[in-house]
């Protein structure tokens, strides 16, 4: 019987682009800025996890275009993931 664990996982990261990238994605803030994913959640039997995962960082970063180019989507925020990797066998 396998037992499910608890688990807790952050990344945080700097980037830095260019002054012509920072401008043509509109980003009003300094061309340094933080991203951050932080993910908390179940894993069991090692191999099926859910959780909740937060993105952060600039709303510009975050953002897909639709089919037009113009309208976008915000992507960062509080996401639930389900992931599943099974063991591969010996």
């Amino acid at each position: 019987m396998s037992s499910a664990i608890l688990f807790l996982d952050v990344k945080p990261a700097a980037e830095l682009i260019s002054s012509q990238l920072a401008k043509k994605i509109g980003l009003t803030s300094e061309r340094g800025f933080f991203l951050g994913q932080a993910s908390l959640g179940l894993e069991f039997a090692q191999s099926f996890r859910i959780s909740l995962q937060y993105l952060y960082g600039p709303e510009q970063i975050y953002v897909t275009p639709d089919s037009s180019g113009t309208t976008k989507s915000r992507i960062g925020g509080f996401h639930l993931a389900v992931s599943f990797s099974p063991q591969k066998s010996k």
